[in-house]
């Protein structure tokens, strides 16, 4: 009997260092997941965040090209719809991947915000007269305006402010 303790105390005591010797081993990898998972996180908002931004910064040229050219009369009209149609395509391309990185109120209200874009684009082309250089009708900005305020709202509160 003797003989066999011997072998369940070396047999515990060898347990015991190989466990002991693997926990920091177990705890660097469980800290380098946490750190990997951290980091992921940290780059999806940062993600986020610059699409949000220039979602924004296209939709607000976009905005303010529509003002200005309603004020506008001359021969370079086409070439002035062109630019907004280029904003609001750049902005149906944010919303897109705002969606995609951001699905729920965030993503949502993106997208209505990019439509938006696009139907202001889409009333300027059909009150400009190319032919005489000017605008027909003001500009209405009123469901524009109403997306950009509860995108702008929506991205505080994405990001817990």
């Amino acid at each position: 009997m003797t003989g066999a303790s011997i072998y369940v105390t070396a047999v515990i005591s060898a347990s015991a260092a190989i466990l002991g010797a693997s926990i920091t081993p177990l705890t660097t990898i469980y800290q380098n997941a946490r750190y990997a998972r951290r980091e992921r996180q940290m780059r999806h908002e940062t993600a986020v965040r610059d699409e949000c931004i220039k979602l924004l910064r296209a939709v607000w040229d976009l905005r303010t090209m529509a003002a200005n050219n309603n004020e506008y009369h001359g021969d370079e009209m086409g070439a002035r719809l062109a630019k907004v149609r280029r904003r609001a395509a750049d902005a149906s391309m944010r919303w897109v991947m705002i969606a995609t990185l951001a699905p729920g109120d965030l993503g949502s209200s993106a997208k209505r915000l990019g439509m938006a874009a696009d139907h202001l684009a889409v009333e300027r082309a059909k009150n400009t007269d190319l032919d005489r250089g000017r605008s027909l009708r003001d500009p209405e900005f009123g469901e524009i305006d109403s997306c950009i305020k509860d995108f702008g709202e929506r991205v505080v509160a994405y990001f817990g402010g």
